[in-house]
């Protein structure tokens, strides 16, 4: 019987040659899925662990990372772009496919999400995806907003002459705040990105899961992406925020997601 603690450090290189943390979660099967949290967070995130650890102690392996720029993993977090992270999932999906595991599902949290619908739209290795409190507009993202409570907008700082790269953002979170810099590539994808067209492409099963007190979700977002892709199952979790935070909403959460995956089998 293999132990729920089972876990081994992975170390995978992006296509930039950037080592990318994670942790394998071990299992008898060859079945895997991956998890990728979002923005300034890690694969410490705490409904990425549980889930991680839930999906083990069904028999199926899990593995969380980092992605490049964040936490262990090597990298700038001012050049993540969404594009870049979806190279990073496709660099850990290659890993295990070479490896011999077959990759069940990928469960994003927030602008991992809005990743993971990039890579699925050109990845047959993926046979379903999970979405938790997706980023789909990204004009909507909380560093947009940051940008648009000093007065300006993302088209004024692109084509303005001098403006210097990386782009300081003073980001104002719901607990904390933080200064971030990006460089110029992630804020024209911020300004220019239609995740809901790559969302129309995607051909396999998608959950999606958001709280229905989640400021940074919108119900115009999850209305669009119910019409942009009818084979989304949707389940909305009352009185969730953004992270899940709360144990009776993960728990919820995790209740839905997990009924959801074993209907695909």
């Amino acid at each position: 019987m293999i132990n729920d603690e089972m876990q081994v450090d992975k170390y995978i290189i992006n296509m930039h040659g950037e080592k990318l943390h994670g942790i394998l979660h071990t299992a008898r099967s060859r079945d895997l899925i991956i998890a990728v949290h979002g923005f300034a967070s890690s694969m410490e995130f705490a409904p990425i662990v549980e889930i991680c650890r839930l999906f083990q102690k069904k028999g199926v392996a899990a593995f969380r990372f980092n992605l490049s720029g964040h936490g262990t993993s090597e990298g700038n977090i001012d050049a993540a772009t969404y594009t870049k992270c979806a190279a990073d999932l496709d660099a850990v999906i290659s890993y295990f496919h070479d490896s011999g595991y077959s990759v069940k599902s990928v469960v994003a949290h927030s602008a991992g999400a809005s990743s993971t619908i990039i890579q699925a739209t050109r990845d047959s290795r993926v046979a379903s995806i999970i979405l938790i409190a997706p980023r789909l507009i990204l004009a909507n993202s909380i560093i947009v907003k940051s940008i648009v409570a000093t007065g300006k907008t993302l088209t004024e700082i692109l084509s303005a002459p001098d403006t210097i790269y990386p782009y300081l953002v003073d980001i104002k979170g719901s607990k904390e705040n933080r200064s971030c810099y990006f460089n110029k590539e992630y804020l024209e994808e911020l300004r220019d990105l239609d995740i809901f067209k790559y969302l129309r492409q995607i051909q396999v099963p998608i959950a999606m899961a958001v709280g229905t007190l989640d400021n940074n979700v919108t119900q115009e977002e999850i209305h669009q992406a119910s019409k942009t892709n009818t084979s989304i199952s949707l389940f909305l979790i009352e009185g969730a925020g953004h992270t899940f935070w709360r144990n009776e909403h993960r728990v919820q959460l995790f209740t839905h997601l997990m009924n959801w995956y074993t209907t695909l089998r």
